[in-house]
Formats: structure tokens, C-alpha cells, sequence
């Protein structure tokens, strides 16, 4: 199978394409390969590309887009389009992908529907335009439709020095002898350096207060004097491992210092802020924050996480030992969350895991049942509080709207509901 004229093969892991697939047979195919393989790759990898390689048959060749969601502990593929099943004998969890280990096992076309989505409508197809060298020049979203085209711009050496998004917002960049970026520039004019030592970290940046005019070039631009006394400074030293020890925030004037402290793997075990208040830090053996402390020699306000099979925090304590769990789909999304008193908080995304709608739920649960299992059960009552969301192409937020109990407004009609809605309106340059 061919996409933007690469080939697909198991060896190159889960990867994200958005458009049509095509190609006349699945590749690889022969008695000596695996028939049946999900790409093997990162769990939380979306939109997932299922093969399965049987005898040339193009129609064991199944395409799982971001609708199509895989139970990572069983195996089971999630279809919105069809509740297409899979676990027959012989499958199993393998190095972060699902293989059958038995080649005579195979998946028959009917075992594996051909997947149609029925909201194709959605989709949205990005298209990427290389120059000669192989560099980026055009990333187009939604080419059917709106066009969202993204432009970049390269210096003989490479290296990027300008990037116009779709509103023709412009960054520009400036970079030294040794390729790193030095001076960068956004669509106001506002300008910000950063400064290295000799062995190439960033020793100090400055946010310039003083806008420069953005029609001139800006490696020009930066060889006049752009102090002023409202820049903002900061400024970074570390140890002989690379590790950053202080970051200093207006060091002429306020002095504000971070400090930190290291273990032998590079963890981050201490950190004291411009009050001097330190912040301890546990991990477990994979690296994983196990527990934060807040004035570790005095209150010592402790949080503590727990964590599941696949690396999402399960539950998390606070200073008063409150706990609250939280559950996740096969993308890894947050979707519950169950607070010390049993309130369920629901969050629901839409294809490009985007927060459509959160439900705070009414009636409180058994604390102490496995968060999993009180979620299948319905939770729905007419005391739920409600807030859609809606985004534009660009993924900005365009309206929040809570559907709530009028109570503050209309208290003798408690039960009454009326819509609260926000509305969200961004300038061209993209702020609010």
C-alpha cells in the first residue's frame, strides 16, 4: 500500500497518515511473514494502520482510522462502524504491538470486515509539499475544503528562517555560524534572543519589550541595539553533565531563582522556587513520578500517583490522602475521573481528540469500587452538569456551553435549565 508514495511496511512501526490508502495488495505477502500483524509501535499511536499479510488477498487489507479503536488488553478492535471483533485463537501482546505467533491461524475476510466510514465527511486530508533538498515547504490541512496552507522558507544553509501559517501570521528566525537559532521574531514584531555557552545550552534568553518592524528582514533588524528597559531576561547555568541548576528570571532586578537537584539517572529529586520553598520529587525504577513534596522539613504536603499497565496515572493522593482515580481509552485520553467523594467527571473528544463535552455527574459513586467497573454502568441523572465545546479548523476554541441549573437566576425554578454559552474570537495573528 502506497501513501504520498511511501511504502508501508511492519518493520516501520505504527505511523499517522490522514487520506486515502491505496495500492492493489498488502506488501510483504508470503508463506515465510507473519499473516497477521497490527504495525508494531507506540500504544498511543492514532490513526492506527492494521495489515493483515494472507496469501496476496487484498481484502484481508484493513485500515483502522481514528474512529477505529483497539482495546489494548484484549486485543479487541472498537469500531464505531461495526464492532468488528478480533482475538481468535493464537493472538497476543508483543513488543508493544499485537501478533499472532500461529501463521496457520489466519484471519479470513470474514473475520475482518472491510471498514466504511460512515462520517467521512470529517476527515481531513493534509498535504505536504517538498522542495529538491527534500525540505517542508507547503503543509495544506483539509485540502478539499478550506485550504489551511502553512509555508516555510529555508537560508542556503538549511535552515528554517521563516514559517507563514494560514493566516499569513509570519516567525522568522536568525541563526549563528554554528546553526542555532539566535534571534526568532513573531507576527507582532516581538522579538526574542537566546544566548549559548561553548558547549551550545542556552545560557540566557531575552523577550525584547520593544516591537521591530516586521517588514524588514530580520537578521538586519538584529544588528541594531534592541534593549529596553521592559525586556525580560532569564538566565540558565548548569552542571558538567548538562543538567540545568538555576534559572534565574530578571537577574539585574528581582532575582527570581529556581534551583534544582539531580539523582544518578538525571531524575529531578529537588527544587527550590524564588521563595525558597522546596519540592521533593520519588520515581519508581521506569522513571515515573511516584510522589511530590511540598516542604519536605516542614508541612511536608505530599501528592502521591499510582500508575497502570501502560504508563497513565491511575490514581492520585493528595496532602489530605484524598484519592482520585482516573480512567483512559485506547489513545491514552483521559475519558473519567473519580474524585475522594465519588463524584465522575466524564470528558468525550472527537476525532482529533478535541474535548467536545464534559459531564460532571450528579450522583455520587462507591469511592472505593474499581473506577473501571463503575463506569459502565449509567450514570446519567437530571442533576448532571453539562459543557460542549466547539473548535475551528485551526483546533481553537470557539464556544463553551453549560447547560446548567438555573439556580442563581431563577431560584424558584430550581429545576429550570438554561444554556450558558462563550464565545471565543481570535485576531489574525491568532490571539484572543
Amino acid at each position: 500500500a502506497a501513501v504520498a508514495d511511501k511504502l508501508l511496511t511492519p518493520d516501520m512501526g505504527w505511523q499517522t497518515f490522514e487520506g486515502m490508502i491505496g495500492g492493489e495488495n498488502p506488501p510483504n505477502v508470503g508463506p515465510a511473514i507473519n499473516h497477521n500483524k497490527f504495525l508494531a509501535g507506540s500504544v498511543n499511536a492514532a490513526p492506527l494502520l492494521l495489515y493483515s499479510y494472507g496469501s496476496g488477498d487484498p481484502r484481508q487489507l484493513v485500515e483502522l482510522d481514528t474512529l477505529e479503536l483497539i482495546d489494548l488488553s484484549t486485543g479487541a478492535v472498537i469500531s464505531a462502524n461495526g464492532d468488528m471483533v478480533l482475538g481468535p485463537r493464537g493472538w497476543s501482546l508483543t513488543n508493544g504491538g499485537f501478533n499472532n505467533e500461529n501463521n496457520s491461524v489466519a484471519l479470513s475476510p470474514e473475520l475482518i470486515k472491510v471498514l466504511l466510514r460512515p462520517d467521512a465527511v470529517n476527515d481531513r486530508l493534509t498535504h505536504y509539499v517538498y522542495d529538491k533538498a527534500g525540505r517542508l515547504i507547503q503543509e495544506v490541512v483539509d485540502t478539499t475544503r478550506l485550504e489551511l496552507t502553512t509555508r516555510f522558507e529555508y537560508d542556503g544553509m538549511g535552515n528554517l528562517v521563516t514559517k507563514t501559517d494560514a493566516n499569513r501570521n509570519a516567525t522568522r528566525f536568525v541563526y549563528d555560524a554554528m546553526g542555532r537559532p539566535t534571534f526568532s521574531s513573531d507576527a507582532n514584531g516581538v522579538v526574542t534572543e537566546q544566548r549559548y555557552d561553548s558547549m551550545g545550552r542556552v545560557v540566557e534568553t531575552i523577550r525584547y519589550a520593544q516591537p521591530v518592524d516586521i517588514h524588514r528582514p530580520l537578521a538586519e533588524v538584529v544588528k541594531q541595539s534592541l534593549a529596553s528597559p521592559g525586556d525580560l531576561r532569564t538566565q540558565c547555568t548548569y552542571d558538567a553533565a548538562g543538567r540545568k541548576l538555576t534559572e534565574t528570571v530578571d537577574p539585574t532586578g528581582l532575582k527570581l531563582t529556581t534551583r534544582f537537584e539531580y539523582d544518578a539517572l538525571g531524575n529531578v529529586v529537588a527544587k527550590w522556587d524564588a521563595n525558597h520553598t522546596a519540592t521533593a520529587y520519588t520515581y519508581d525504577v521506569m522513571g515515573r513520578k511516584l510522589s511530590e513534596t511540598v516542604d519536605p522539613t516542614g508541612l511536608k504536603l505530599t501528592t502521591r500517583y499510582d500508575y497502570d499497565a501502560l504508563g497513565n496515572v491511575a490514581t492520585q493522593w493528595d496532602a489530605n490522602d484524598n484519592a482520585t482515580r482516573f480512567a483512559y481509552d485506547a489513545l491514552g485520553r483521559q475519558t473519567f475521573s473519580c474524585d475522594a467523594n465519588g463524584v465522575v467527571t466524564e470528558q468525550r473528544y472527537d476525532s482529533l481528540s478535541q474535548v467536545t463535552e464534559t459531564i460532571r455527574y450528579a450522583k455520587p459513586v462507591d469511592s472505593s469500587r474499581p473506577l473501571a467497573e463503575v463506569v459502565k454502568q449509567s450514570l446519567a441523572s437530571p442533576g448532571d452538569l453539562r459543557t460542549q465545546y466547539t473548535y475551528d479548523a485551526m483546533g481553537r476554541k470557539l464556544t463553551e456551553t453549560t447547560d446548567a441549573i438555573d439556580i442563581r437566576t431563577n431560584p424558584d425554578a430550581p429545576t429550570q435549565r438554561v444554556q450558558l454559552v462563550t464565545r471565543f474570537e481570535y485576531d489574525s495573528q491568532g490571539n484572543l
